[in-house]
């Protein structure tokens, strides 16, 4: 190993290290990784290396990782068992960023942070390869990396970052990378994450890229798939193994976050297994979402805000009943009021007496927040045909109201009820 070569390992690893311990930035620590350990995989392990000291240094995992987590590590034990220089140096990496995720991703805030961060990584590595003419299976890797960062951008709504992802994918020489971005367009749509305007809009992309013959046109069909490659280099157990961590992700995957993986599957049909890091990633991240302490949750900081939202709605509701009811009783003093100033009128001038004020069966509200359940049944039987799509839920609500009206008078209890369940007629 030349010095140049010591001194990548040991700044990618550093690197990784020092924005680990940054605790506003650490949950993109793995989607970062992810993308740089398919573009690098002789730097592979210095990455992953860098990514499990982070974790150590950010402390313990808080949450219980899920079924993914066994997976990818006895995949990891199998390929450190049977599997070649390559694979090995891939697959450390790999089982470093699956098994870490659950100690950085701990909240929904910092899921969407993933997402974000493993979209800008993969459209960086993706288009730093077609400025430096990658090609063959490395650019298939890379493409089809970019497609799952694609997918995982649009599942959060990063809209700007997932078309820098697509961008990428279709500069590239890979057939791969096209089927693996359709497939990662057609999954958004599925679980609703992508609106059709924006995938028509991609699929016109793809289009007009191939009537203008970008790379992947002219780039060969690859006869290895990631599948039987599995099998030819770690055996039956590997092949198993690796159908099994695809399915325990596709378990515990958050659904923002599950069309990264269809990408990442049809990708590997026409690739080597090495295409299969984004993968591993996905796999830490089920492993949190899948956790037994329970679905990610929000920040306390967003909780705190969701409970004093709750709490405002509900000081505003009763400020509105209050505010009604103050308004009622208004009104009812003021007609009470201009009552009295006419009768005093009439007494003082000496002309005939006024008559007497209408008696209690006949008002609506004889007293505050009492209320005359004749008049009330009166009013909807005069008015119900107004509304058409309550009178029958009003005539019902007197009826259980009967039992509770003494001398014919709905007491203060049920005050706010009536005012609530009648208010077009009572307003």
């Amino acid at each position: 190993m030349s010095p140049d070569e010591v001194a990548g390992f040991v700044a990618l690893g550093g690197g990784a290290l020092v924005l680990s311990t940054q605790r506003s930035f650490s949950p993109a620590v793995p989607a970062i990784a992810a993308p740089i350990a398919v573009a690098w995989p002789h730097g592979a392990p210095a990455l992953g290396a860098g990514v499990a000291l982070g974790a150590l240094v950010l402390g313990r995992p808080r949450r219980l990782p899920g079924p993914a987590f066994l997976a990818a590590v006895a995949l990891a034990v199998a390929i450190a068992v049977a599997g070649d220089g390559s694979l090995v140096r891939g697959g450390a990496a790999a089982v470093a960023i699956a098994v870490v995720t659950p100690a950085y991703v701990r909240t929904l805030e910092e899921l969407v942070l993933v997402g974000v961060a493993f979209g800008l990584a993969g459209a960086g590595v993706a288009l730093g390869a077609a400025v430096a003419g990658v090609d063959g299976v490395r650019a298939e890797l890379i493409a089809v990396g970019a497609a799952a960062a694609l997918a995982a951008a649009a599942g959060t709504g990063a809209r700007a970052v997932a078309a820098c992802d697509l961008a990428g994918v279709l500069v590239l020489p890979s057939r791969a990378g096209v089927v693996a971005a359709a497939a990662a367009l057609l999954a958004l749509l599925a679980v609703r994450r992508l609106a059709l305007v924006d995938a028509m809009l991609a699929g016109g992309a793809i289009a007009v890229a191939a009537i203008a013959g970008a790379p992947f046109m002219h780039a060969p069909w690859r006869s290895l798939s990631a599948f039987s490659d599995t099998y030819d280099r770690l055996g039956g157990v590997g092949v198993t193994l690796f159908v099994l961590l695809l399915a325990a992700t596709a378990r515990g995957l958050p659904r923002p976050l599950a069309p990264g993986l269809a990408a990442a599957a049809a990708g590997a049909i026409f690739v080597p297994v090495e295409v299969t890091a984004p993968v591993w990633l996905l796999a830490g991240l089920a492993a949190a979402g899948d956790s037994p302490d329970g679905p990610l949750r929000r920040a306390p900081e967003e909780r705190v805000l969701e409970r004093r939202e709750r709490e405002l709605e509900t000081e505003r509701r009763a400020l509105g009943d209050e505010r009604r009811s103050l308004r009622r009783r208004r009104l009812a003093l003021d007609e009470r009021e201009v009552a009295l100033a006419l009768r005093e009128r009439a007494l003082g001038a000496g002309g005939p007496e006024l008559p007497p004020e209408r008696p209690r069966e006949d008002v609506l509200q004889p007293e505050f927040r009492h209320w005359n359940l004749r008049v009330l049944r009166s009013l909807v039987e005069a008015r119900g045909a107004e509304f058409p799509d309550r009178a029958a839920d009003w005539r019902l609500y007197l009826e259980l109201l009967e039992p509770f009206a003494e001398d014919g008078i709905l007491g203060p209890a049920l005050d706010e009820t009536v005012a609530d369940v009648f208010g077009p007629l009572v307003a």
